[in-house]
């Protein structure tokens, strides 16, 4: 089983339930062998604490503002309300460079949750005309992207009424929305990372693997908590090949746990890079080196 971002936190804790299930005795029994994540949630520090190094990499931020961040954030507890004000200072500096771009995915344009009306309407009413016009008049279509016309679809009237949505009870509906998350809901598990830890040495095979340009959850968090299971690497970080080229750097730990980076990869690596994603899902589902 698996997941993406807090669907992964979700695959873990419902992954060990069915562990636990299967060795109480509990009927049927699920015939799981193990669990694969992408850009994982964890609720430890180093979620959000990667974040102005992995900005630092990527060239967003400057490295005079990373200094300042290591420098006056060392030993906050929660990098979402620091306790030091120089480090909320340059934080908030951080966090304004980030407002700027889709950090979820930083090479991808920042999109409203709405489609612009003109693109909407030229795609909708003149397909041949629009196709043909100038690009001098063409609307900007860099944001009609998959999700957004997913969410164009969901809330259209006729989509709603076969779904049985009843009239008045939501206003529209969002392809993602965290304030159920945020405001809805008691967190009771601080940190997925024992988690993580309980079934791999239970014998379970696991595959983290991470979108590289990813400001949410960055790659370097990930791959701090997954050293801090303290296993063996059996196979140092080397790239990994898919369609005869470098798709991704990969790093084979002890029991059977595979971390991987999918080059050029986002929050949901697969929506960006399907043909790498399946592939290094059937390499790793064949019991295949990456």
């Amino acid at each position: 089983m698996g997941g993406d971002s807090y669907g992964g936190k979700v695959a873990v804790l419902t992954a060990h339930k069915i562990v636990e299930g299967n060795e109480g005795g509990q009927k049927p029994l699920i015939n799981i062998k193990g669990y694969l994540v992408g850009n994982p949630v964890t609720g430890e520090k180093v979620d959000t604490s990667s974040q102005a190094q992995h900005a630092y990499g990527l060239g967003i931020i400057s490295k005079e503002l990373y200094k300042l961040i290591m420098t006056h954030c060392a030993g906050e507890k929660d990098f979402k309300k620091p306790q030091n004000v120089l480090c909320a200072t340059h934080l908030e500096t951080l966090n304004g460079f980030l407002s700027e771009i889709d950090i979820y995915s930083i090479l991808d344009p920042t999109c409203p949750d709405e489609a612009p009306t003109s693109a909407m309407r030229a795609l909708k009413e003149n397909q041949e005309e629009f196709i043909d016009s100038p690009l001098s008049s063409v609307p900007d279509i860099s944001c009609i992207t998959a999700a957004l016309l997913a969410n164009y679809w969901a809330n259209h009237h006729l989509v709603k009424e076969a779904l049985h949505v009843k009239e008045g009870t939501i206003e529209r509906f969002h392809l993602d929305n965290f304030d159920v998350d945020s405001y809805f809901y008691t967190r009771s598990v601080p940190s997925i990372v024992p988690y993580h830890y309980s079934l791999i040495t239970r014998g379970f095979r696991a595959l983290v693997y991470s979108g590289d340009h990813d400001l949410k959850i960055p790659i370097l968090g990930t791959l701090e908590w997954v050293k801090s299971l303290n296993f063996f690497v059996l196979e140092p970080r080397r790239s990994w090949h898919a369609g005869g080229q470098v798709a991704g750097y990969t790093i084979l730990f002890s029991n059977n746990l595979t971390f991987a980076t999918v080059k050029g990869g986002g929050h949901i690596a697969p929506d960006i890079m399907p043909f790498e994603c399946f592939f290094m899902f059937e390499r790793w589902i064949s019991h295949q080196s990456l």
